[in-house]
């Protein structure tokens, strides 16, 4: 019994066959459902990352600021820490307010 290559018949089976091709010239189709849940797990990465450092930076103004009232060390040491405790404040204050943007925005951007 002779055996007769695929090849031959198919041209599928051909070694400089690819179906590559064709796949790239269609664009998958993805549902207004599916994006959404897409967009809506990547806005919740995004505030859960926001709101981390907000309360991370908050809680780091109020510990400075403890310090400089306290007086721990030096006059001058005491100021700085001040400084930089309403420089941390006003950061989170901002950290907050980006938030509040990124919770409002309803979709991903159209191309």
């Amino acid at each position: 019994m002779a055996r007769h290559s695929l090849a031959s018949r198919h041209s599928q089976f051909r070694p400089a066959y690819s179906q590559r091709a064709r796949a790239r010239s269609r664009k998958p189709e993805i549902s207004a459902a599916l994006e959404r849940k897409w967009f809506e797990f990547d806005r919740n990465v995004v505030t859960d990352v926001l709101n981390t450092l907000h309360r991370a930076i908050h809680n780091g103004a109020i510990q400075m600021e403890m310090i400089a009232a306290e007086q721990m060390f030096d006059a001058a040491l005491s100021r700085t820490f001040a400084r930089t405790s309403r420089r941390l404040s006003r950061t989170a204050l901002k950290l907050k307010e980006l938030g509040i943007e990124v919770n409002g925005v309803t979709g991903y951007p159209k191309p």
